[in-house]
């Protein structure tokens, strides 16, 4: 049995080949630590294009953009990021 930190690190190296090698996909959230549901956080240039590409084989996903403005006094840039929030039934995986 795969643990999550194989499964994720499968999911960036084969996002990276399909979307650029900027692509970096983290865990936010999992079921397996408790949580209601789950939650990845996509970044680089074509995010939203692979979010949007894990979303559509996950039945139930929920695919949203978050965007923050640039606080330059501190030294924070702006960001856009893509989370895909989606929840398995422990009694009928798909």
């Amino acid at each position: 049995m795969k643990t999550i930190g194989t499964m994720v690190f499968e999911a960036n190296l084969s996002a990276r080949r399909v979307f650029g090698l900027d692509i970096e996909i983290t865990i936010a959230r999992a079921q397996c630590w408790g949580h209601a549901d789950n939650c990845l956080i996509f970044r680089g240039a074509k995010h939203a294009a692979a979010a949007l590409s894990f979303a559509s084989v996950v039945p139930g996903a929920k695919v949203e953009q978050q965007n923050g403005t640039a606080w330059p006094e501190q030294g924070l840039p702006a960001y856009t990021y893509t989370t895909v929030e989606f929840s398995i039934d422990k009694e009928n995986p798909q």
